[in-house]
This record gives C-alpha cells, structure tokens and sequence, in this order.
C-alpha cells in the first residue's frame, strides 16, 4: 500500500501547493489524478518517491516510511516505484536497449553504475520489456529518431525494467495525439492488470482518466476534493474541481 498521511508541501516558504492530504492507495489499483494546472497533480506524484520533499506528513510505502530512510535506503525503495516523466526522460544520443537499462541501475554497485556493467539477466529484461511495448525492432536505433509515442513506450519499458511495484506517471500523454494516447494507456492498462502494478497516473484529459482508471482523485488549489470510482465522476463534482 502507497499511503500518504497530512502531506503539505510549501515552496518558497510562502506558495502552498498541497495541503492535508491524506490518501492510501492499495497494490494492484489504476488511480487517475486530474486537475486545473497548479492544482498540485504533479507535486503530489513526485512527493510519493520524494523527488519532491514534503514540507509536512508522511509517505509510506507497505509500512516504510519514505521520510525516515536513510539515502541507500531511499535508492532501495525507488527500484519499488518507477517514474514516467511527460518529456520522456530519455538520453537522445544513446540507444533504446541503453536507455531500457537505466532501468536496471538502482540494482548496481557504484562502479558498475558508473562504467554501464550489465549482466546477460539485465539485457534479457531489457529486451523482454521492449518486446512488452512492441519496440524489440528499434532496440538499436537512438532514442532522438523516435516519435513522442515510442519514446513514451520506451520509458515505460525502463520503469518496467525495474520490477516497479508502483508506477507513477506525469501527464504522459499531454503531448500526443488522441489516438497515440490510447496507445500508451493502453500499455499502462495492462500493466496494471497483467503485472499486477499499481498506478498513479495524472491527466489533463477527463475522458481518458474515465476510460482508464478504475479510481479518480480531483485536486484544487493543493487540496482533495474528490476521492472515488470512475462512475462517480458526475458533472457537479467536475465543475468543483475545475471551476
């Protein structure tokens, strides 16, 4: 279980961007997070593997609370929670297969870190992801001669290197087109429900949150307005959110 207890994030010492928030997410579930922009959608994502650190609460992951971790401990419990960036995350002028194996970093010592020592395990993951994203033919090609599409589908297959138990998504699909963003949440669908991972997603797209997830949480001015099924998303609670 993901779980965040009275999180509050304050930058600058003056610009709140969340408050109060209090939320627990169990293994296995596809939470959509929507929200006007500067709501906090991001903020929120990046404080549950604390890329942003709060300024307030806890964050825990099946227990661990995140804050207390010393920084071996912190890399340790990120190999558990993979990160999806909107602007991919990728090293252009290396390869796809490269790239995938960042993935696998977080599982090396700082020499093999620091010199890219793979194993034969770690390429066989490698290729099994891309082949998951249907890439295996582009595994040789740099990730600059990619569309937006691959490219995302790339960065999925590095989070999946992994062995994430959670995956967290920033606005992945903000930048694609309609039908290369059913694309992509289709793999994040199966994911979910063939790997059994839990997903915390934002969108800026209500439909698509609608169609994918199976729970919706709304966000205001940093708070928590809203906290439920897809279903229950009616146009009264949508209009509180975005108003």
């Amino acid at each position: 279980m993901l779980k965040a207890e009275n999180l509050k994030v304050i930058y600058d010492n003056k610009t709140l961007a969340l408050q109060d928030i209090n939320l627990k997410v169990g293994h296995g579930e596809f939470v959509g997070i929507i929200g006007s922009s500067g709501s906090g959608k991001s903020t929120l994502l990046k404080c549950m593997n604390l890329l942003v650190r709060p300024t307030g609460g806890k964050i825990c992951l099946d227990d661990r609370d995140l804050m207390s971790l010393t920084s071996k401990g912190l890399r340790e419990i990120r190999r558990e929670i993979g990160f999806i960036f909107q602007d991919y995350n990728l090293i252009d002028r290396s390869t796809v297969i490269d790239n995938v194996l960042i993935g696998r970093l977080s599982y090396k010592t700082p020499f093999q870190s620091l010199f890219r020592i793979f194993s034969q395990d770690d390429y066989e993951r490698a290729q099994k992801a891309l082949s998951y994203v249907a890439l295996e033919e582009k595994m040789y090609e740099r990730a600059d001669q990619l569309s937006g599409g691959q490219k995302q589908r790339v960065a999925i297959a590095k989070t999946l290197c992994q062995r994430p138990k959670v995956m967290l998504a920033d606005e992945p699909v903000a930048s694609l087109d309609q039908a290369t963003a059913h694309l992509i949440m289709e793999y994040f669908r199966r994911a979910n429900q063939k790997k059994n991972i839990t997903i915390l997603i934002n969108l800026h797209d209500v439909k698509l949150a609608k169609t994918y997830c199976s729970r919706i949480i709304g966000l205001k001015k940093g708070s928590l307005v809203f906290d439920g099924k897809a279903g229950e998303l009616t146009d009264d609670i949508l209009k509180r959110i975005y108003a």
